[in-house]
């Protein structure tokens, strides 16, 4: 008997957390901005500005977000670049997003001039690189979940 009540429990909390899953949009994560923190004679800092829309009409909190900032290697065919990692990180705190709203989130991603050459070497010959970020937001509330996220976009320079 309590074995049945204990499988009845879990299959019933499976429900309501999947139930759940369906009735959480997806939040919407972007590059917003990019500022040269400062520099060094190794590397230097820059803060990447993610904003993160919560389509939702309730409040959303992150428990952590994970990112993997890539490169395009310039001269790498547009249609199927191949990418350099730059940084990536994992950021554990909670942030709260309201409903129907966005918040911004700085990265501080740390940099090598090796790192970054395949950037210095794009913008000197083409004037601007192309970058990828990818990583997922875990929500805290209301319910744990993960939601990938993945953006290329195009750096014009100097």
């Amino acid at each position: 008997m309590k074995r049945s009540l204990v499988v009845l429990a879990c299959l019933a909390t499976v429900l309501v957390v999947s139930a759940c899953g369906r009735v959480v949009e997806e939040p919407d994560v972007r590059v917003t901005s990019v500022r040269l923190g400062g520099i060094g004679l190794e590397g230097g800092l820059m803060y990447v500005g993610l904003t993160v829309h919560n389509p939702n009409g309730f409040g959303l909190e992150t428990s952590q977000l994970v990112y993997q900032l890539e490169l395009a290697e310039p001269g790498s065919s547009t249609r199927e670049p191949v990418w350099s990692d730059i940084a990536g990180d994992t950021i554990d705190r909670n942030i709260a997003i309201p409903a129907k709203d966005s918040t911004t989130i700085e990265l501080p991603v740390r940099f090598t001039y090796r790192g970054v050459g395949t950037a210095i070497r794009s913008l000197i010959s083409m004037g601007m690189f192309d970058y990828r970020i990818r990583g997922s937001v875990t929500l805290a509330r209301p319910v744990r979940w993960e939601f990938p996220f993945r953006q290329t976009g195009t750096v014009s320079g100097i």
